[in-house]
């Protein structure tokens, strides 16, 4: 088990100091919403969640970390995204005793009304169209040894650029795969160590239908031309968590990733997670070598109800710069 992990890491800083060093490669990944963890409190750790996943959520973040559920476990998510755009997504978990821990999840994204244009009515026709993508999925973990862990995601992904709403149908799908790891070296110096290693959105390349029309120095050319194909938004992602603190009262998680996504440079991502009597978490994470985003925090509420049942309410900010901050809002329940 130590050789495998061994390897894996050794491939997987070899191959982010090989790539860091060419050019970002910023425009050349489709299925840009895949990027988008649907969870607050995944947010609000700036995507340094993994560590602390205990939930259906985890199908989100890194599927291995499904091996928490209890038993059942389901999640609602929703956003108001940046530029009027919006973002929705659930997970339903559930634990099957002596297989393994399954999930179904599913992600929408809109991106709100666009206005038209064209090369002849270049202020806009007054026809407003949408651009919607979705994806759906299932998945699957299981804890190999006490150790030692791995989960997977596979899903459909759709993305129509016009939602039906012109003439012009634009629309391409494919399917994806998510792949996760998790392993505890149990150090008696370090008792909650959590390694992690995980690919998301590893799929063929894609093109979209139909055709368009190009131009040759302002000239219309005659023959209508095929898009180009793109690829997936592939990304790999490494880390640890750490339970700085564990009592019954107060509990402070940190988690630090490093990310290789395949169409910008590395990135750092970290997050920490303090709660008081396993009801009440404040969190707060903070992403490096982002165009535009950093800083994030959060609130969480754990409540118990009947029985084992328990009511989860995540609130999450993100700061984007310039550009307008994005609210996460969660609903999850667990029995």
């Amino acid at each position: 088990m130590k050789k495998y992990l061994i390897v894996l890491l050794i491939y997987f800083i070899s191959s982010s100091l090989l790539y860091s060093q060419e050019l970002a490669k910023v425009g050349t990944a489709g299925y840009q919403f895949l990027k988008i963890g649907l969870d607050a409190r995944g947010q609000a750790l700036a995507g340094a969640e993994s560590p602390m996943t205990n939930d259906s959520r985890a199908v989100f973040w890194n599927p291995v970390m499904l091996t928490k559920i209890e038993d059942w476990s389901v999640s609602f998510t929703h956003s108001r995204y940046l530029a009027d755009m919006s973002m929705q997504g659930f997970s339903i978990g559930k634990r099957l005793p002596n297989i393994g821990f399954v999930a179904l999840f599913g992600t929408f994204f809109n991106s709100g009304d666009i206005e038209e244009t064209t090369t002849s009515q270049q202020n806009g026709t007054g026809r407003m169209f949408q651009s919607a993508s979705y994806s759906i999925g299932i998945s699957f973990a299981r804890m190999l040894t006490e150790r030692f862990g791995i989960g997977a995601n596979i899903k459909y992904v759709n993305e129509d650029l016009t939602n039906g709403k012109l003439e012009t149908d634009v629309r391409t799908g494919t399917w994806a795969v998510d792949i996760g790891s998790v392993y505890y070296p149990r150090f008696k110096f370090a008792e909650s160590l959590s390694v992690i290693m995980y690919i998301r959105n590893f799929g063929p390349e894609i093109q979209l239908s139909g055709s368009h029309i190009d131009f040759d120095q302002g000239e219309i050319l005659p023959e209508r031309a095929e898009y180009s194909i793109f690829q997936m938004p592939l990304n790999f992602y490494f880390g640890i968590g750490l339970d700085l603190l564990n009592t019954e009262q107060n509990k402070i998680t940190f988690a630090a990733f490093l990310q290789h996504p395949n169409d910008n440079e590395e990135r750092g991502n970290f997050g920490m997670e303090y709660t008081w009597n396993s009801l009440i978490s404040l969190r707060g994470g903070y992403v490096l070598n982002h165009d535009s985003r950093s800083f994030s925090g959060g609130i969480g509420f754990n409540i118990k109800t009947f029985d084992s049942i328990a009511l989860k309410l995540d609130y999450a900010y993100v700061n984007y710069g310039i550009l307008d901050d994005v609210q996460f809002f969660t609903v999850a329940i667990d029995w």
